[in-house]
């Protein structure tokens, strides 16, 4: 059988059956863009890895294109998940850096006190004039927290510094003030001879001096007798040439003695007096068995110490003050006033 020979372009489409170009009658890339129909390309005729990522157009994946959990961390693209496309609470603790927290990360008042680590807050973390006396703890500044002449005049309350916060010879005389040391203040035979003023001292070496004795006077001549007549001389009747009883008040020109007469009172005794410390002077109050009728009374007293002197400071009817004076400092004197008071008894 002879075979027929077609001329060229003699097989035209309209001469074509329907199904009768089959893949075997396509040559190698016979079936170009031009000659797909639109859509004609379904998932079944792409190979496995045929749609390269030349093959997409862009924009061409789209949400729903996507299987869960498709886009990995190497897939995302630097900087490319920004702040809308992070959910709530999406950020935890394991997907933050370390030190990725910043100051200027950290909102106002968001650092509480329950954020905060132990020991976390150093000295350099403080601000100047951060501690207020509010964050002070009770009794917290102890003494190694006080700097050297931190306490002052001011800082101490009134009455804080007791004796035994005083070092010992802490008080000088330039922190005493005029008069403050009072007779109270001063110890038993504190005040030594070198403490005394010149004045003092003086006055001392001037008591110390022997008493010039006055010679006694010559006795008087015997008195002559006349026995037509004599006259007595001053001071020679004496006690012994008196008769008992022979001198009545009207010989008598002189008040105790005449304290037998009626409406006088006489009245005497003695009180006991003894210094203490470094007095210059004592007082003493001496009480009378009955009052007198006023105050023109006379009292006589008198020391029986040689470095002591009294004299009357007041007196009433029923007493009478006395100030007892020393006119040495040296061992503390003591002994007993002796005393006498005349004058007009008060009525009954």
């Amino acid at each position: 059988m002879d075979l027929i020979v077609l001329s060229a372009s003699v097989v035209t489409q309209d001469r074509l059956a329907n199904g009768a170009v089959t893949e075997y009658q396509l040559a190698d890339k016979a079936a170009t863009t031009s000659k797909l129909a639109d859509e004609a390309v379904t998932a079944e005729k792409l190979a496995g890895g045929s749609v390269t990522t030349a093959k997409l157009a862009d924009g061409a994946v789209t949400a729903n294109k996507l299987s869960d959990q498709a886009v990995s961390t190497d897939k995302l693209a630097d900087a490319a998940v920004t702040t809308d496309k992070l959910a709530d609470e999406a950020v935890t603790t394991s997907a933050i850096a370390d030190e990725a927290i910043t100051t200027g990360k950290l909102s106002g008042e968001s650092v509480t006190t329950g954020k905060l680590a132990n020991k976390a807050v150093t000295t350099d973390k403080l601000a100047h004039g951060a501690i207020t006396t509010v964050t002070l703890a009770d009794e917290a500044i102890t003494t190694d927290k006080l700097a050297n002449k931190a306490v002052t005049t001011a800082k101490l309350a009134d009455e804080a510094v007791t004796t035994n916060k005083l070092a010992d010879e802490a008080v000088t005389a330039a922190i005493l003030a005029d008069g403050a040391v009072t007779t109270a203040k001063l110890a038993n035979d504190s005040v030594s001879f070198e403490k005394l003023s010149g004045e003092v001292k003086d006055l001392l070496a001037q008591l110390r001096e022997p008493i010039e004795e006055q010679p006694l006077p010559a006795p008087l001549p015997a008195p002559a007798l006349d026995p037509e007549g004599f006259e007595l001389q001053e001071s020679s009747v004496t006690a012994k040439h008196i008769a008992e009883r022979s001198i009545g008040s009207a010989q008598l020109s002189f008040l105790p003695v005449a304290a037998s007469l009626p409406g006088v009172s006489l009245l005497f005794g003695s009180a006991a007096y003894a210094f203490q410390g470094a007095a210059e002077s004592i007082r003493l109050t001496v009480g009378f068995s009955e009052p007198f009728a006023d105050l023109s009374y006379v009292l006589v007293a008198m020391c029986d110490h040689p470095s002591c002197f009294c004299y009357l400071r007041d007196k009433k009817p029923g007493e009478a003050e006395l100030e007892i004076v020393r006119t040495r400092l040296g061992p503390e004197p003591s002994g007993w006033i002796q005393w006498i008071a005349v004058g007009a008894k008060a009525a009954q």
